[in-house]
């Protein structure tokens, strides 16, 4: 795709570099072409070289535009690949961790795993319970020891 853009982009700069150069060469004919017949001077050549150092420094100036867009357009995908390279190709999932705790046993050791979701906790075994029954379980450990 980008090759393609870069093609059109240099017919176009070919068309309007043509059309840049050769107005002002025209235009300072012209002129000199109407001084010569109102005033009686020769000053086509004069004219001729005037317009062609506008129609050069015009075609300068629409060369150096049409490229510096190029280099930039370049750039701009040259970026864009970059980017695209560093992110995953998949979305990544969000999804909240479940949280899990362990209750100890009054001599430090782990019983049993226990699983917490939403309010209540199940544990492993089998029964559920509440947070409020839990964490009067745990204070009631915490008492016995």
């Amino acid at each position: 795709m980008g090759y393609k853009k870069q093609v059109f982009r240099s017919l176009a700069m070919v068309t309007q570099l043509g059309i840049s150069v050769m107005t002002p060469i025209f235009l300072c004919i012209f002129a000199g072409c109407w001084v010569d017949n109102h005033f009686g001077t020769k000053t086509v050549l004069l004219f001729l070289l005037l317009g062609v150092l506008a129609g050069g420094r015009c075609g300068y100036h629409m060369a150096k535009i049409t490229f510096l867009a190029g280099e930039k357009d370049d750039r701009k995908e040259r970026e864009e690949q970059n980017r695209s390279r560093k992110e995953p190709k998949y979305e990544p999932v969000s999804r909240p961790k479940p949280m899990s705790r362990v209750r100890t046993s009054g001599n430090g050791k782990t019983s049993e795993n226990v699983r917490v979701s939403g309010d209540v906790i199940s544990s492993v075994p089998g029964e559920g319970l509440s947070a409020q029954e839990e964490v009067k379980m745990t204070a009631e450990e915490s008492h016995d020891q």
